[in-house]
C-alpha cells in the first residue's frame, strides 16, 4: 500500500472552496480563514511526524480559523497531534464531515476544546433537501412486498459482518438483499479497501465466514442499476424502501473498536442511509452495534426499536410492524424529521458560523 505524507493535504484559500463559488464577496475572509482538504488515508499506526506538523503550521500559522474538509472518512488516529497543536495555538477548528462521532474522540483527547463539528440534525436536513426530487410517500398503513431490506453496493468490514449475519439467520432468500463483491483479481481485501487493513476490523470480522463471502454475489432486480446514475439510484432506493417493512441501517462508517481510547470506537457517520428508513417508514436496526450513534438519535427525538441483534431477529414480522407501539414510533420519527426540515437552513453550517463570528454576510 502506498503511504502518502500528511503534507500532501491540499491547503486552500477560503474563496477557493467550491460551495461558496457563487458568493460575490467570497474573498472577504481569505486573510483569516484557511481550508485543509484531502488529508490522506493511512494504514493504522502511521502517525503524523513533527516535521509534517511544522510544515503545515508554517503554512497556516497566520490564519485564525482552520476548516478541515473531508466529507466522510475521517480516520483521525494518525493526525490528532496536529489538531492538538492547532488548539494550543488558539485556532478555531471547524470540521465539515459526515463523521460526526469524531467530536466525542476530540473531546476525550482535547478537554475543554472549542472545536466545531457538523451535527446529525444539520446533516439530515441537507440529505432531506437533496431527496426533494423524489415523490415522498410516507404510508405506514399499506402492505409491503418484502419483510427486510439491506443493500450493500460497496463491500467493507461492517457489511461483511451484516451479510454473514443474514446468511446465518436465513434472511437472504425472499428478502430485498444485495451484496456486491469486488472484481475477481489478485488484489487482497486490504489493498482494495483500507478499512480491512485496520487491526480493529478483526473485531468485527472475527466470527464472519470470509471464505463464504469471497465469491458471493447477490444482486436482486430491485437493486440492479448503475450506481453512477444518481437520479435512478435515488428512485430505486425509494421503491425498495417503500416496498420493505424493515431495514438494516449500516452507515458509511460504524464503530470498529470496543476501546473508548481508540478513535475507531467513535467512527460513525450520518448520511442518507440514516435518512431513508425514517423518510419511508421502515423499522430500522443499526448494525454493527453503535450505541453512541443511537444516543445521538435519541437526543434529537427519534425513537429506536431494538436493544440488540437478538431483539431484532425475534421481532422480524409483519405483526410487529403494524403493532400500535411500532406505528407510533414510525410516525414520531417522521415528524421529528419534518421538524428538522422546517428549519430552512440556507447555507452549510460553517458558512453561518463564520458570518456570526465576523459579523458579515456572504452575498
Amino acid at each position: 500500500m502506498k503511504i502518502l505524507h500528511y503534507s500532501a493535504a491540499e491547503l486552500l484559500k477560503f474563496s477557493e472552496v467550491d460551495v461558496i463559488s457563487n458568493f460575490s464577496n467570497r474573498d472577504i475572509l481569505d486573510d483569516r480563514v484557511i481550508v485543509i482538504k484531502g488529508i490522506p488515508f493511512h494504514e493504522r499506526g502511521v502517525k503524523i511526524t513533527t516535521k509534517e506538523i511544522n510544515y503545515i503550521i508554517n503554512a497556516i500559522h497566520k490564519y485564525e480559523v482552520v476548516i478541515i474538509l473531508d466529507p466522510e472518512h475521517i480516520y483521525i488516529h494518525g493526525w490528532i497531534d496536529l489538531i492538538k497543536v492547532l488548539h494550543d495555538l488558539d485556532k478555531l477548528i471547524i470540521f465539515q464531515t459526515f463523521s460526526t462521532g469524531i467530536k466525542h474522540f476530540l473531546d476525550r483527547k482535547i478537554p475543554n476544546n472549542k472545536i466545531i463539528v457538523n451535527t446529525v440534525e444539520n446533516l439530515l436536513y441537507w440529505f432531506f433537501q437533496n431527496s426533494e426530487g423524489v415523490a415522498h410517500s410516507f404510508d405506514i398503513s399499506k402492505k409491503r412486498k418484502f419483510l427486510l431490506k439491506h443493500f450493500s453496493y460497496n463491500r467493507n468490514p461492517q457489511r461483511d459482518y451484516i451479510t454473514d449475519f443474514l446468511l446465518k439467520n436465513n434472511l437472504v432468500e425472499n428478502n430485498n438483499i444485495s451484496f456486491h463483491n469486488y472484481p475477481d483479481n489478485k488484489a487482497t481485501l486490504r489493498e482494495k479497501n483500507i478499512a480491512y487493513a485496520c487491526v480493529e476490523s478483526e473485531n468485527i470480522l472475527k466470527n464472519v465466514d470470509m471464505e463464504r463471502l469471497e465469491t458471493l454475489k447477490i444482486i436482486p432486480h430491485t437493486e440492479n442499476f448503475n450506481i453512477e446514475n444518481q437520479n435512478l439510484q435515488i428512485n430505486k432506493i425509494f421503491e425498495a424502501n417503500t416496498n420493505s417493512y424493515f431495514e438494516i441501517l449500516s452507515e458509511a462508517q460504524t464503530p470498529m473498536s470496543d476501546d473508548p481510547e481508540n478513535c475507531y470506537y467513535y467512527t460513525y457517520s450520518t448520511t442518507a442511509r440514516t435518512l431513508n428508513p425514517i423518510l419511508y417508514g421502515n423499522v430500522f436496526h443499526i448494525m454493527p452495534d453503535s450505541k453512541l450513534y443511537e444516543t445521538e438519535l435519541k437526543k434529537i427525538g427519534f425513537q429506536l426499536f431494538f436493544e440488540n441483534n437478538d431483539d431484532f431477529i425475534n421481532s422480524l414480522s409483519e405483526e410487529f410492524y403494524f403493532d400500535r407501539i411500532t406505528q407510533f414510533k414510525l410516525l414520531n420519527n417522521f415528524e421529528v424529521l419534518r421538524s428538522i426540515n422546517s428549519k430552512n437552513i440556507k447555507r452549510p453550517f460553517y458558512i453561518e458560523k463564520l458570518e456570526q463570528i465576523y459579523s458579515i454576510k456572504f452575498k
